[in-house]
């Protein structure tokens, strides 16, 4: 895994967000992201993760409370005037123009590029590895290039915070794990809406783990992704492995089908959740009908 640089982002505070889409349930956002932090928002689908994260980077405007970037209030600033850059889940490449010119519509819609601006598009490209390919179109990359290609797009425009909605989807775990590490190797806060608990416990600093609109558990992965919580908020079973340096492995039970039987094992369960014990884990056993 490519070692972290010294932090050069910047503080992210979410004070007491509130917000709440037309006629639905209101939601209430704190957190707060130490410079240079990578930070997983995890959560069941519809927890509210891609909301904070819009209204972080100024493309949602809350009811009330306010967004701190560094010593800065941010609230009223649209998004182009906020030292953030955002990488969207849905693919917004733009076919007829190269490598190049993506990346350079991240320093000027109008591709009217400056020495500068031509600088910070080659730096983004050698960043992602795409240095050599700037002539070519988006559909001759790979899955996993084209997904580079948005990053680049992202760290031509110099931000101080990057974040990423659900980075790694559609890419398979090859591309999956070689995305995460490039943005580990930034030189940025970074704040993610990750599905995969194992890629948030191997890459982040921190997990913040959201449900039903608010946050529920910030920290760091080992003590964040317990057995208790991913039961509670995921629904999920789990065996949870730490290591002495503070890392944990998820290994999920299956489900049990309706023919079939699962048996929790209170005393393994009872040490898992004891304070102090070793290794946080809920062991579960299934009869198996073929």
């Amino acid at each position: 895994m490519t070692p972290r640089k010294k932090p050069g982002g910047a503080v992210v505070r979410a004070e007491k967000l509130d917000f709440a889409y037309p006629g639905g349930p209101g939601m209430r956002f704190e957190l707060s992201v130490a410079a240079g932090d990578i930070v997983a928002l995890m959560g069941p689908s519809g927890s509210g993760k891609s909301t904070l994260l819009n209204l972080i980077a100024g493309f949602e405007r809350p009811d009330a409370g306010r967004v701190i970037i560094g010593n800065d209030d941010v609230t009223a600033l649209p998004p182009h005037r906020r030292p953030v850059s955002m990488v969207f889940q849905e693919n917004n490449l733009f076919a007829h123009l190269t490598i190049a010119q993506n990346v350079g519509l991240g320093r000027s819609p109008s591709l009217r590029l400056t020495a500068d601006d031509r600088t910070a598009v080659g730096g983004a490209l050698a960043r992602t590895g795409l240095s050599g390919k700037e002539g070519r179109l988006p559909n001759a990359l790979s899955g996993g290039e084209r997904q580079r290609l948005h990053i680049a797009r992202a760290l031509a425009q110099e931000p101080r915070i990057l974040i990423l909605d659900e980075p790694t989807n559609h890419l398979d775990i090859e591309h999956q794990i070689g995305l995460l590490d490039l943005v580990r190797a930034q030189d940025l806060t970074v704040i993610a809406a990750l599905h995969d608990l194992n890629h948030a416990a191997m890459f982040c600093d921190r997990v913040a783990v959201m449900q039903a609109g608010s946050l529920v558990a910030l920290g760091r992965p080992a003590e964040i992704l317990t057995s208790r919580r991913l039961a509670e908020v995921f629904k999920v079973r789990a065996d949870i492995e730490t290591d002495a340096a503070g890392g944990c492995f998820i290994r999920y039970a299956r489900p049990v089908a309706p023919s079939g039987r699962a048996t929790a094992i209170p005393e393994a369960a009872a040490r898992a959740e004891a304070p102090g014990h070793p290794v946080n884990a809920m062991h579960f056993t299934a009869d198996r009908q073929d």
